[in-house]
């Protein structure tokens, strides 16, 4: 087809077998010059326009990708799929678990990928899978802070190998928030060596369990913890014995858990004058859980004041001389778990928490505790060998008598009581002590707003219909019976929550809110 731009003398040529002269042939060449040339000008646009093409279609599909990945936020899916995660623990990898119900939601959703339980496998074989698994999880998560648990199965082999599968771990330190590990021995811990306290800018709360060395001289590297002195460490719980070369910033905790595990079967008790040494470095303590080794004598010790703490959890401590050495002016909420709480209940000794001098260890009124003392808990630990008892029997009298006078009343500031795996105290017991503490006529004295009583006997008389009028006016009362108390077992045997530490006797704790 003849150009629109071009005329030429040959049409009648073009497309036949006539062969042009010579001087023909000069003059086409000399015609052709000019739509050459424009060839070569056209090809030139094309390819810039080409190239133009293709940036814009690349500009075109990165909007695309960056409206898409925006609507993403806003759209429902991931929302569902991240509440449907287990808001109380890290998640597992299980098929049960949402990042498997829709790939496509998963990959894009990183909250999904942003925390780990780790249960450590009971073959090489498998370890080396899980190893592969847990990266290619783990870099799922973006740039989110982590929150990972890692602990040791019960199946697994005793000298199994974790390295590979903590230096996975360690190339994420720099996310990691929340961490809980569970290792056999000190040995297990060892590639934590190479990171330093400015590798976990982001460490917020840590649980170490197992640091120990089982065999003899029983010496620690205490360098493979450097990391614990990073800066941001609010919460640490240790599950194993203190010592001074303990790397951490204690100054800046404000929770501390020693050796306290209440879902643990079990604990690792400190010392008590460690324990103490450990708390006059911790000003700014909150919370605090204690697991005390309590058999050899104590000597007097100096004064441990922590204004700042308002919830202790103490077990199997009975020391009056480390009760003795606290001051603790804004403490409100108490729990104390022993195999013996009281032998003789006469003997029940907490005289440093007192607002005035004890004369003497054998007077009930040594657990007159701080005016500001709003919850406490007291639980009996159910041991094999057995128990006295009879000695829960007098608690009742603890909270009853003196009553209503305020000056002499015991815990005169009380509302939350909770008395667990009592047996001895009879049913009228405690229905005299809840109707003391929760009538409106105790003037000074604060009415109970909540008593839980877990009984390890049969009920004697239902006391319910007498307290109609007390839960009316707003009392929230909670009696379980259990003669026989069972073990259960259960799937998610160690897996804990984010914040696994901290889970004492009280389903309340951690909370601030206590009236």
């Amino acid at each position: 087809m003849e150009s629109p731009c071009f005329s030429t003398p040959y049409r009648d040529l073009l497309h036949t077998s006539t062969i042009p002269s010579d001087a023909e042939c000069q003059r086409i060449h000399e015609l052709l010059v000019g739509p050459r040339k424009q060839v070569v000008n056209i090809s030139d646009e094309i390819e810039r326009l080409q190239g133009l093409i293709g940036d814009l279609t690349k500009k075109r599909d990165h909007l695309n990708a960056f409206i898409d990945a925006h609507l993403a936020l806003v759209s429902p899916a991931p929302e569902i799929f991240t509440a449907a995660l287990p808001s109380d623990r890290n998640a597992t990898m299980s098929s049960a678990e949402p990042p498997c119900f829709s790939p496509i939601v998963a990959l894009s959703t990183p909250r999904l990928w942003a925390t780990l339980h780790i249960v450590v496998p009971f073959t090489p074989s498998k370890l080396e899978e899980m190893t592969k698994v847990v990266h290619t999880w783990l870099s799922r998560s973006g740039s989110l802070p982590l929150s990972i648990s890692m602990v040791r199965s019960r199946t697994a082999e005793v000298d199994l190998d974790v390295s590979k599968l903590l230096e996975t771990l360690i190339h994420f330190a720099g996310r990691w928030k929340h961490l809980h590990l569970l290792l056999h021995s000190h040995r297990s811990f060892a590639p934590l060596a190479t990171l330093a306290a400015d590798d976990v800018p982001l460490l917020q709360s840590l649980v170490i369990d197992g640091f120990w060395n089982r065999e003899p001289p029983y010496a620690l590297d205490w360098n493979i913890m450097s990391f614990t002195g990073t800066r941001g460490l609010l919460r640490l719980s240790l599950r194993q014995p203190l010592s001074p070369d303990f790397p951490v910033r204690w100054h800046q905790l404000r929770h501390l858990s020693i050796g306290h595990d209440p879902g643990h079967s079990k604990r690792v008790f400190a010392k008590a004058g460690e324990v103490l040494a450990v708390l006059r470095q911790c000003p700014d303590l909150e919370t605090c859980n204690l697991a005390i080794q309590s058999h050899a004598p104590l000597p007097v010790q100096a004064p441990c004041q922590l204004d700042k703490l308002w919830q202790l959890c103490i077990t199997d401590v009975y020391s009056p001389e480390f009760f003795r050495a606290l001051v603790l002016p804004n403490l409100r909420s108490l729990e104390y778990s022993s195999a013996s709480i009281v032998r003789d209940v006469n003997t029940l000794t907490f005289a440093p928490l007192l607002t005035s001098a004890v004369t003497s260890s054998a007077s009930v009124s040594t657990l007159r505790l701080t005016p500001m003392l709003q919850e406490l808990t007291i639980q009996w630990v159910v041991r094999s060998f057995g128990r006295d008892r009879d000695a829960d029997a007098g608690i009742a009298a603890l909270f009853t008598s003196n009553t209503p006078d305020p000056s002499t009343t015991l815990c005169p500031r009380l509302q939350v009581l909770n008395l667990l795996q009592f047996s001895a105290i009879s049913d009228e017991a405690l229905l005299e002590l809840i109707r003391t503490r929760s009538g409106a006529h105790v003037d000074k004295v604060a009415r109970l707003s909540s008593i839980r009583a877990t009984l390890a006997r049969r009920m004697q008389i239902d006391i319910m219909p007498s307290l109609q009028s007390l839960i009316a006016d707003g009392l929230s009362v909670c009696l379980h019976y259990e003669p026989h108390p069972s073990s259960l077992y259960s799937p998610a045997e160690r897996l804990l929550a984010d914040d696994s530490d901290w889970m004492p006797i009280s389903s309340r704790w951690g909370e601030s809110n206590v009236a």
